[in-house]
């Protein structure tokens, strides 16, 4: 009688065992409508690409700078009332303007009306080299460029630049530090009193936002060709000033081509420009 106990205990323990090893029985299967539907964008295969996951390409700016910068009309009364003042030398970066250049709105800091507008070398100078330093560098043009009036700056020279980047990650910025009209012969013999030149002397910075680092800084000087038939200071501020507003728009394209014939960290950034006739 013992003995069929245990028999049966041990049919009992067998049969148990065998149901908890047993498979889980199939779930019902799904309606054909439903396995039909699209897998949802969270079920995909997590190493699958995505259009998100490709890093977009770095963006390039430059400074748009409102306001023409300090135009000095340079004529020969004028220098004589100041060479008390100081050596022609130290006269080169004044912020004065003359009355004819104050009355077309080329005064420090002056605004013309659109009708009116000068060319702004340093934004001309800006926009292509940011172009070109685009095609270099991989990089595509920033929607609009950065404006100075739009952003307080503060701290060094190279968080403001961080600041005015934005969203871009390479930044261009012009600085002028010589915008006059000067005597034909200041620096030339015979003296020449009666006819005028141009000269436009700029600074071009270009910036690495991201490592804080500029790619690039150098000074262009650009003057009117003293091969051409030069004009009278009344000829100079005549139509509105025409001469002037051509000469800062060749004025932009000749710095930017004098800086790549110079200087060859510059040519590799911006290709090779035309070189100035």
């Amino acid at each position: 009688m013992r003995l069929h106990v245990l028999a049966g205990l041990g049919l009992a323990c067998t049969a148990s065992t065998a149901l908890a090893q047993a498979p889980a029985a199939p779930a019902p299967s799904e309606p054909a409508a439903a396995a039909s539907s699209p897998v949802p964008v969270s079920a995909a295969a997590p190493n699958a690409p995505t259009a998100a996951s490709s890093p977009a390409a770095p963006q390039i700016t430059y400074v748009f700078h409102s306001k023409m910068p300090a135009f000095q009309d340079k004529t020969a009364g004028a220098t004589v009332a100041m060479a008390g003042l100081g050596s022609l030398g130290g006269l080169a970066g004044a912020a004065v303007a003359g009355a004819a250049g104050a009355g077309l709105g080329l005064a420090a800091g002056g605004e013309a009306s659109a009708a009116d507008a000068f060319p702004n070398p340093e934004n001309l100078i800006g926009a292509d080299v940011a172009k070109r330093v685009g095609v270099t560098l991989g990089a595509t043009p920033a929607e609009a460029p950065a404006k100075l009036d739009d952003v307080k700056l503060q701290g060094s020279r190279a968080q403001q630049y961080v600041q005015l980047a934005g969203g871009s990650r390479y930044l261009v910025n012009v600085q002028t530090f010589i915008l006059r009209s000067v005597w034909a012969s200041y620096a030339t013999w015979p003296l020449d009193f009666n006819h005028y030149i141009v000269e436009y002397m700029g600074q071009v910075t270009v910036f690495d936002a991201k490592e804080s680092k500029e790619l690039f800084k150098g000074n262009c000087l650009v003057t009117t060709k003293r091969t051409q038939s030069l004009p009278t200071h009344d000829e100079l501020f005549a139509n509105k000033g025409a001469i002037l507003k051509t000469f800062f728009a060749q004025a932009a394209d000749d710095c930017v081509a004098q800086l790549a014939e110079k200087n060859e960290h510059f040519r590799a950034l911006v290709g090779t420009p035309t070189p100035p006739n």
